[in-house]
């Protein structure tokens, strides 16, 4: 192990450096009590379809198929590659699930670039998995790239790839984006030094941000930039600090771009007057580490402390971060050189997200395992045992069925490592296993990920491999332990009660489930809702990133509402909130100005109840204030709001568009010259006695505008109108 090397940057300068490595191959036959074996015949082999420098590799459903395929980010440091795509030959491809075929050539564009990270994400939410791709421009200078999938929206057939990268980045030449205007290339994007993209939603508005990390030029750090997406798929930099930086790195004293402060590298101060956003990251992660809903960030950082930015969204309303790491990490936490990732997740089962560090401690290369004590403080739990290898990367799976969750890690320099969970009394245990339930190789892993790629119901891996000649390997799971875990919803967000409104609610829970978050993404995650204990009725809810799941009330809701959230895994699982409960009460809007009547009377029109399309009766108009003993009644449009004279020059002001119904003719009783006359009309009985009346049936969600007319034989044109009242129909 060259360690002084290592801890001076000239070896692995990102992720790819050459390395003799002993490469032992096993059979598919496993060794007694083995539980993963290194299955070669399933997978594509020799170059160019497995044999190149590869970083990283993610899973997704490409094609919609029902399967599991795999993408790989390939180049690094050692330079243009293409990246490739191994297409699961379940389903549409009419073949075995969990048998991989290299489709690249007719997938994926033919671009050659030094790629460290690969995403598959629904960018533009169209349904479909998009991708998004880590560049680094250590050897050529390059952007990162977007590869828009094209099905969905786009038309054509899904799993087939367009690269996007000249439109999808946006904004960069703009004085609000903080990239320096040499580093903007002519053809789209900037020159950048990134090892990895995250996709959360960091605003809480349903579509995924970019966390864009970088190392910087020959591993010196640069700034994490976040890019907000506008909901199609399009990314522009969130930047309110206004710095448009002049070089590549930003410099001590400047605001920190997105992060509250002032920049200054390995800040101690949580208060937000200072803030570190200049990293050497090779990794990021997000979620909710303190449990509001938001989305928060863990900064990797190679030479220095990582750092935890808490999103201040809960707090303030307003997107924002601050550094607070001092404040939330313990002091011994991340202390050496040489740190390549971190991962968070619920290592103990207490539905908040620990961390596990890989080289986070000395001796060199050590890992540790770190709590969550509740609040999104962290301290250490323990070293795993026997962690000093030189791992890249951790992902967390439950290999063994037992329902928590374990830790498998890419070693960049041996035999990759498999730690067993014993969770007992709230307590994880981590204990290696790597000897008996590994394959004996020794290659150069740079990357892990878990998911049951071949549908028997345990949970597979692929290592990424790179450095030349080394090929990925596809470690299939021999324990046949099907996966009886329902996920885990202890986590709903409570919503106020108030009036009702024309927006959708959003809505945001929790969801834990015994594998890795990139996976629990892909259950049938629902929020269900019944207003005054009628059916339930179900909407789709979306991963907002880490172990946070985003849905939406529909609009105009009036009465009381239960609402939950049910989870369905891969494996049929099923997964149900408690339920929670509020009020809303309906509320059209007034508008318009009344007329002032002869006798000195302003008659106003009001409602009672919800003018609920599904009930036959039960949504009262009603006028008030009117003269007594006078001839009125209400007419409604569908065409929107209108604010004229009525009659021209008279001292009312129509307020309803035309055309119009006019509903009965009827007297407002009371006492002459008074003002204590009044109207009052059932509009759903109204609708119901009088099929076609103004275009019916509407449908619910449609605005009708109304007013009363009243006879007033003293004022202009002989008649005044009460002031409009809008209202939206509902199911």
């Amino acid at each position: 192990m060259l360690e002084a090397q290592v801890l001076s940057g000239s070896v692995r300068a990102g992720k790819s450096v050459a390395r003799t490595a002993f490469v032992v191959v096993s059979t598919l036959a496993p060794a007694i009590g083995q539980a993963f074996v290194d299955n070669t015949t399933n997978i594509p082999a020799g170059a160019p379809n497995n044999l190149s420098d590869t970083e990283q590799v993610d899973f997704g459903d490409i094609d919609g198929d029902g399967d599991l395929d795999a993408v790989f980010a390939d180049g690094g440091d050692n330079g243009n590659d293409q990246n490739r795509v191994w297409l699961n030959n379940g389903f549409a491809q009419g073949g075995s699930v969990g048998f991989f075929s290299d489709t690249t050539s007719s997938r994926f564009p033919a671009v050659l670039d030094q790629s460290r990270d690969i995403e598959l994400i629904d960018l533009d939410a169209d349904g479909d998995l998009d991708i998004q791709i880590a560049n680094t421009a250590q050897q050529v200078n390059q952007t990162s790239r977007w590869w828009i999938n094209q099905g969905g929206l786009q038309g054509g057939s899904a799993g087939f790839y367009v690269d996007d990268t000249a439109a999808r980045w946006v904004g960069l030449s703009a004085a609000t984006c903080s990239v320096a205007s040499f580093l903007v290339l002519p053809g789209g994007g900037f020159i950048d030094f990134s090892s990895d993209g995250d996709f959360a939603d960091l605003d809480n508005d349903g579509d995924l941000d970019l966390v864009n990390t970088s190392v910087g030029p020959v591993m010196q750090g640069g700034p994490t930039r976040l890019f907000l997406n506008n909901g199609a798929g399009f990314f522009e930099e969130f930047n309110p600090s206004g710095v448009k930086l002049t070089s590549y790195n930003i410099a001590n004293g400047q605001l920190g771009l997105w992060c509250q402060g002032q920049q200054q590298p390995n800040t101690t101060d949580a208060s937000g007057a200072f803030c570190d956003v200049s990293l050497t990251s090779i990794d990021s992660d997000v979620a909710d580490s303190d449990s509001d809903f938001d989305l928060d960030l863990l900064g990797g950082d190679r030479a220095n402390r990582v750092r935890v930015f808490r999103n201040a969204l809960a707090q303030s309303g307003a997107l924002g971060f601050r550094d607070v790491t001092s404040a939330v990490l313990a002091s011994n936490l991340a202390t050496v050189n040489g740190k390549y990732e971190q991962e968070w997740g619920d290592l103990d089962n207490d539905s908040d997200v620990d961390i596990y560090g890989v080289n986070w401690s000395a001796p060199f290369y050590s890992d540790q395992h770190v709590t969550n004590t509740g609040a999104g403080v962290y301290v250490l739990q323990a070293i795993p045992a026997a962690s000093g290898a030189d791992e890249e990367e951790a992902d967390f799976l439950d290999y063994d069925g037992d329902g928590d969750l374990d830790v498998m890690l890419a070693n960049f320099s041996g035999r990759d490592q498999l730690y067993r969970n014993s969770l007992s009394g709230g307590v994880a245990t981590l204990t290696i296993v790597t000897s008996t339930d590994m394959p004996n190789l020794s290659l150069i892993s740079r990357d892990v990920d878990t998911a049951d790629l071949d549908q028997d119901g345990d949970c597979d891996a692929m290592i990424a491999n790179g450095s030349g000649d080394r090929r990925n390997a596809y470690y299939v799971n021999t324990t046949q332990i099907p996966d009886t875990h329902a996920p885990r919803i202890p986590a709903l967000e409570q919503v106020s009660n108030a009036p009702s409104g024309p927006n959708p609610i959003a809505v945001r829970a929790h969801v834990f489930d015994n594998q890795a978050d990139y996976i629990t993404r892909f259950n049938a995650t629902t929020l269900e809702h019944r207003v005054n204990g009628g059916a339930w009725v179900a909407t789709p809810m979306v991963h907002s990133g880490g172990q946070v799941y985003r849905g939406e009330l529909p609009p105009n809701l009036s009465g009381s509402v239960e609402y939950r959230v049910r989870s369905i895994d891969a494996q049929g699982n099923v997964g149900l909130s408690a339920s929670r409960t509020f009020a809303r009460s309906y509320s059209p809007t007034s508008y318009c100005t009344a007329g002032t009547s002869s006798g000195g009377c302003v008659a106003t029109l009001s409602s009672s109840g919800a003018p609920s399309l599904g009930a036959a009766s039960g949504f009262t108009l009603s006028v008030t204030g009117a003269d007594g003993q006078r001839q009125g009644l209400v007419f409604y449009g569908v065409s929107g709001r209108l604010a004229t004279s009525f009659p021209t020059g008279g001292a009312g002001f129509l307020c309803v568009k035309l055309p119009v119904q006019r509903m009965a003719v009827a007297n407002t009783g009371g006492t002459n010259a008074l003002c204590n006359g009044a109207l009052q009309y059932d509009w759903l009985s109204y609708l119901a006695a009088n099929p076609g009346a103004l275009g019916t049936p509407f449908g619910a969600g449609a605005t009708v505008n109304a007013q009363a007319w009243l006879r007033d034989a003293n004022s202009p044109g002989g008649s005044i109108l009460s002031q409009g009242l809008e209202f939206v129909t509902l199911p």
